[in-house]
């Protein structure tokens, strides 16, 4: 589980290479509540990408601190057949530790925002230490 602030969401973590390359590519939706936490164990987070993505997303950067360091909404899929080459890359605004992607739209309705505090339980994945 993560929790953001006082909203609870199901998580899937991805924090092997694999895991964290396949990400949610592929799958038709999230159920609402669910995202996918995305756990680095060696160093801040980068960048992501959305090969493969069928649905947009919006990402809540997450901070070594456990607070949300900044937010990126409504990140779209690409359109089908669409180049590597022209995928857009998200980065998150300030340094992150952990990414966690969500339904696109559900940042505005539980009203995410920069300072929110964050935890995991039940996470077991090392560096997971929020």
């Amino acid at each position: 589980m993560v929790t953001i602030g006082g909203v609870t969401f199901t998580a899937e973590v991805a924090h092997t290479l694999d895991g964290r390359a396949r990400g949610l590519s592929g799958r038709d939706h999230l159920a609402p509540g669910t995202g996918m936490l995305f756990v680095f164990e060696g160093g801040p987070v980068s960048s992501f990408w959305m090969k493969g993505m069928r649905f947009a997303i919006d990402f809540v950067w997450i901070s070594a601190h456990c607070e949300v360091a900044g937010v990126t909404t409504d990140a779209p899929p690409p359109e089908p057949g669409a180049p590597d080459s022209s995928l857009l890359s998200y980065e998150p605004p300030a340094p992150a530790a952990y990414t966690f992607e969500i339904n696109a739209g559900e940042v505005a309705q539980h009203g995410i925002e920069p300072g929110d505090p964050v935890s995991f339980s039940g996470v077991s994945a090392q560096g997971a230490n929020c």
